[in-house]
């Protein structure tokens, strides 16, 4: 063209051909990602822990009134119910590859606290007994699960989740005789709110078209646990019984349907 020399033809060449491999991007990414279904999913199992509890320690701080407490946690391995149920969507994101988002539910029932209190003015004098408390722990996720499309039939599956956990710890007690009045004694606390984050494997298999049964594993981190306040004889006194992570595994038999 007349004004225009090779160079500036070459640039224009490039910038379009440039624009053009963009847009084509662009336009396979949009087809993929529109791509997508609607999918539910319930699930049941077991939940595993042996990190119910931490020790603690309360000292005498005044030592004509005061006792010691110390409270050494059991963290014996234990089971208990849980559900799981997650809605969102799933999108193709290659033959080989999808994603699925959205909004996940997990709950714990009771697990339990437990271990040994030992209390006194003095360790001659100290006396021994046990004690005990129950975990339920509730967790709202924001979760991504990326499959692999194996035969077409066989969806195994690496998942991730953040959000929050709603701990109560309730129902303590011990075994202390009722009239030694100086024991410590604690409150439910109905509204202990944590960050959560959770890990999982597993795999899906097709059996109708859109029906898939499944199995997996999950670990999660539910956050902080903690009692109410404490009281000595209905005075209120210092401290609780706590622990900042309380950590949980998960073996899940799950059914989900894809629109």
């Amino acid at each position: 063209m007349p004004g225009m020399n090779k160079s500036s033809t070459d640039r224009h060449t490039k910038g379009h051909a440039t624009l053009l491999l963009i847009t084509t991007s662009l336009l396979a990414a949009t087809s993929s990602l529109a791509n997508w279904h609607t999918i539910g999913s319930l699930a049941t199992g077991f939940a595993i822990s042996s990190d119910a509890g931490q020790s603690k320690t309360f000292p005498i701080i005044n030592p004509v009134t005061d006792e010691f407490f110390v409270y050494s946690a059991n963290h014996s391995t234990q089971t208990a119910g849980v559900i799981d149920a997650f809605v969102g969507g799933e999108w193709t994101l290659s033959p080989q590859f999808a994603l699925q988002a959205g909004l996940g539910y997990n709950q714990a029932w009771n697990l339990h606290a437990k271990g040994s209190l030992l209390q006194g003015t003095d360790l001659p004098s100290a006396d021994r007994w046990t004690w005990h408390y129950n975990i339920l722990t509730r967790q709202l996720l924001a979760e991504g699960k990326l499959l692999y499309h194996y035969t077409n039939c066989y969806h195994p599956y690496v998942l991730f989740g953040l959000g929050a956990a709603f701990n109560q710890a309730s129902d303590y007690n011990t075994n202390v005789p009722p009239f030694l009045t100086f024991t410590r004694q604690y409150n439910n606390n109905n509204a202990q709110t944590s960050f959560t984050y959770a890990l999982g494997v597993g795999i899906d298999m097709d059996i109708q078209k859109h029906l898939r049964l499944g199995v997996g594993y999950r670990f999660a981190d539910a956050g902080q646990v903690m009692l109410g306040h404490a009281t000595i004889d209905t005075t209120s006194v210092s401290g609780t019984l706590s622990q900042s992570h309380f950590y949980i595994n998960e073996i899940l038999a799950q059914i989900t349907y894809v629109s």
